[in-house]
């Protein structure tokens, strides 16, 4: 995959032809990537910035009939044998449910869950 990809249709047809060069995003790239994803479906996106982010990554709006659904997004572009820990959801639950009060949460990841994060 070319560093520089002209156009988010380009990159996602690369990364569907070619998944592991996920890998090769850099982590603020995994994020606008994650984003585009997003906005292609539906959801007002606005990135963090990449300090000081609150906890998340992208505040992820979605218009519903009884009003706006915000979906908080957390970004871990890992590779693939550092799993998502414990540690990290438990963060990301802190400000989903007590900080910012979200209706629901995403944490996307180019890797896996540990065992622990999972349960």
């Amino acid at each position: 995959i070319p560093l520089i990809v002209s156009g988010f249709d380009n990159l996602l047809k690369e990364l569907k032809r070619h998944p592991d060069e996920m890998h090769n995003l850099t982590p603020r790239a995994f994020e606008e990537f994650i984003a585009e994803l997003l906005k292609n479906m539906g959801y007002e996106v606005t990135l963090t910035p990449q300090t000081r982010d609150g906890g998340r990554d992208i505040l992820a709006v979605f218009p519903t009939p009884i009003g706006p659904r915000l979906t908080l997004v957390e970004c871990k572009r890992y590779a693939k044998h550092h799993p998502v820990g414990l540690s990290v959801v438990e963060r990301f639950l802190y400000v989903l449910r007590d900080k910012d009060k979200a209706s629901s949460g995403l944490i996307a990841t180019t890797s896996r869950f540990a065992k622990d994060a999972i349960k």
